[in-house]
């Protein structure tokens, strides 16, 4: 099956000097090519597109802050094409695996959204169809948030946790388009969706525990989604209900 897939990532210029020598390396040793891996920066200054000067891949500066919604908003906000589109964040990198797992979709051709697990939260991993993302644009776009005050930004976080998997399952869909697309008509039950695995992440993966993968100020919790290959090293691991404010930094 000859399909086109690229690759779409959430950073910022800041947290992307420190974390693309962990997470580009692994994408490229899995023979991705560096035109198909778009990093969405968020909060610039300048709307633009150009190429990373260390790994050559794209940067896209956006003038808005949506958190894990950057990259889905980017794409259609920046008219980018694709077959599909694989998510990921900044905070990730793969294993020499990853990218020959992923193209092996024969039995998923029809659908929307490949997610990364059907068990659990994906935490928004997964395939995309460029169709499904250009044909919910209006409510992508309407999602763009421009307050970068920290009161702001802590309810974009929230919401991010609250849309976590937003675009992966019908009901969730609806509701984020009801939410940004009051007189969207759209029929989620036209979508059709598949998943890589039924088996759910690895939390803590290896016992490593909370480490300072970063900075010297954050630890984090490595999960493995074992079935496509990705590490993510995650800083907002507790129990929504234990959180008294989201880490946003590295």
């Amino acid at each position: 099956m000859n399909i086109k897939i690229k690759f779409c990532i959430p950073t910022s210029e800041q947290r992307f000097k420190k974390i693309k020598h962990v997470l580009l390396p692994t994408l490229l040793k899995n023979g991705i090519h560096p035109d198909d891996i778009y990093c969405f920066f968020m909060e610039s200054s300048n709307v633009s597109l150009r190429k990373d000067q260390d790994y050559n891949i794209n940067i896209v500066d956006i003038n808005y802050n949506c958190i894990d919604f950057n990259a889905f908003i980017g794409i259609v906000d920046a008219g980018l094409m694709s077959d599909y589109w694989f998510y990921l964040h900044d905070t990730c990198s793969v294993s020499d695996y990853f990218y020959e797992r992923i193209q092996k979709i024969e039995d998923f051709k029809h659908c929307d959204v490949i997610r990364a697990t059907e068990s659990g939260t994906c935490m928004n991993y997964g395939l995309y169809k460029n169709e499904f993302l250009y044909s919910i644009k209006t409510a992508l776009l309407n999602y763009r948030n421009y307050d970068f005050s920290k009161g702001s930004l802590q309810r974009q976080k929230e919401l991010a946790v609250h849309h976590e998997n937003g675009l992966c399952y019908p009901l969730k869909i609806k509701y984020f388009l009801n939410m940004n697309d009051p007189n969207n008509t759209y029929d989620v039950s036209n979508l059709k969706f598949g998943s890589y695995s039924c088996e759910p992440a690895i939390f803590n993966y290896n016992d490593y525990g909370p480490r300072q993968y970063y900075t010297e100020d954050t630890y984090r919790i490595l999960f493995f989604f074992k079935e496509t290959g990705i590490y993510k090293r995650s800083a907002n691991y507790k129990a929504c209900n234990d959180v008294k404010e989201w880490i946003l930094s590295l």
